[in-house]
């Protein structure tokens, strides 16, 4: 009896120890409650279960329909009833569901500053429809400023497209190779492990190009397409290696070729006096000067020397005359000048091509001897001084008569008409003896007499 007794006791005991252990959270935290995410708050008010709307829509339109549900007031401990209602979304774009308060479900286009609210789905509309919605996790209240676009990024094994990565938590990236589409928003240089120690890109997977420079668009394109494998080493300004030829830099060139180069000012040597057009292992072919892009325009061209020959341009003052000099004797020059004109004037000196011809000018002082033409007189007149325009000339010969008369023909140049020339004779043979001469055509004259049928004549021509 007394052991029955004792085992009772034991058992109500070892009750009131494990109640009190059950009563000791509530001793210690002084209130009873439930946990959530603003610290010290009381989460016992949260009853019953808790099923964020739904949403659905028709194959056609842009209207959203969501159902009836509960939002959870993390901030004020409690929850919303959310009562069925429809959204309409904008077209073309990424629509944001969202919840702050009240009774129904809002949308955007664009996430609000950082505020306290809950993002439901994300839905896409296109071409006048809705093509779909995503679920998102209600995010915890005042999560800041949302900012890109697309979905939520889970921790594990996300896609990013584009990321705009901020300052580095850490100084090292570990297991294997990074891969993203792009890189945006660094802040800190880009380093190698070690002095020289690795390449940017590299031979299978080189960049396309690199933008250097201190704005959006005022940079440097770096880029360029080869055929090969190519190694371009960047050389040394300041050393005593070469360097880049530069478009917009003062350099001087050594030993290049230039084709068909479009000079825009002038070709000049790096000192007064230094260096020459060509040399005599690389003449050039001709000289050619112009105003104009067909004309007017000057071509110097030499014709085949059988030596090296030289052009001297002697200095005859400020008359602007040109004078040829000796090459062996400088001093003997041959000068061409014009004189008396007051007026813009044009002399021109015209050579018969038709032969090799060689002009020597008389030993004198002035000028060449000029033909005028009186013309035809009649009794005392004025000569009508005609110029002949350096077309006079001078013809004659000794024709024997036969039968008292001679033909003389093919005279070249002919004269201009048979009134620009006149004719002289006289008898050889008998002084006496009358000779005429008659202008028969501008290429012929005819001597005749009427004693001494076979008399030599001694004739003359003067015309032009």
């Amino acid at each position: 009896m007394k052991k029955s007794i004792l085992t009772s006791l034991k058992l109500k005991v070892a009750v009131l120890l494990l109640c009190a252990f059950c009563l000791l959270p509530s001793v210690l935290l002084g209130t009873a409650g439930q946990a959530g995410p603003y610290p010290g708050k009381n989460y016992g008010t949260f009853n019953g279960a808790f099923a964020q709307p739904s949403v659905s829509w028709a194959a056609t339109g842009l209207t959203l329909t969501y159902s009836s549900g509960y939002m959870a007031n993390y901030a004020s401990t409690s929850r919303t009833a959310i009562t069925a209602g429809t959204l309409t979304l904008t077209n073309s774009t990424t629509n944001y569901v969202y919840w702050i308060s009240g009774a129904s479900l809002s949308g955007t286009t664009t996430l609000g500053t950082a505020q306290t609210y809950s993002w439901l789905y994300t839905c896409v509309a296109s071409g006048g429809n809705i093509t779909g919605c995503v679920a998102v996790s209600q995010m915890t209240p005042a999560f800041g400023t949302p900012t890109g676009t697309g979905n939520i990024v889970y921790q594990t094994g996300p896609t990013l497209v584009a990321p705009a990565l901020g300052a580095a938590t850490y100084t090292t990236l570990g297991g294997g190779a990074v891969t993203a589409t792009s890189l945006l928003g660094l802040t800190g240089a880009i380093t190698p492990n070690a002095i020289g120690g690795i390449a940017v890109g590299s031979a299978a997977l080189p960049f396309s190009g690199i933008y250097i420079g201190g704005s959006a668009t005022n940079n440097f394109s770096v880029t360029g397409t080869t055929g090969q494998a190519t190694v371009l080493t960047m050389p040394d300004p300041g050393g005593a290696a070469d360097t880049f030829v530069l478009l917009g830099a003062t350099q001087t060139l050594t030993g290049k070729t230039l084709t068909s180069p479009s000079i825009t000012t002038d070709i000049r040597a790096t000192t007064a006096g230094s260096g020459s057009v060509g040399t005599a292992a690389k003449p050039f072919a001709s000289l050619i000067l112009g105003t104009g892009a067909t004309t007017p325009i000057y071509t110097f061209t030499p014709n085949a020397p059988s030596g090296a020959r030289t052009i001297q341009f002697v200095d005859q003052g400020a008359n602007g005359a040109v004078a040829f000099g000796d090459q062996s004797a400088p001093t003997k020059v041959v000068l061409l000048d014009t004189h008396g004109a007051t007026a813009p004037s044009t002399a021109t000196m015209a050579f018969n091509q038709a032969a090799s011809t060689t002009l020597t000018m008389p030993i004198q002082t002035g000028g060449l001897t000029t033909a005028y033409w009186c013309g035809a007189t009649s009794g005392s007149q004025a000569c009508a001084n005609t110029a002949t325009g350096g077309t006079a000339r001078v013809i004659g010969g000794i024709a024997t008569l036969s039968g008292n008369s001679a033909v003389i023909s093919a005279i070249s140049p002919a004269f201009t008409t048979t009134s620009t020339f006149t004719c002289v004779a006289n008898d050889l043979t008998t002084r006496a003896n009358v000779v005429q001469v008659a202008n028969t055509s501008t290429a012929s004259v005819t001597i005749t007499n009427t004693t001494g049928a076979s008399d030599v004549i001694n004739w003359i021509c003067v015309g032009y």
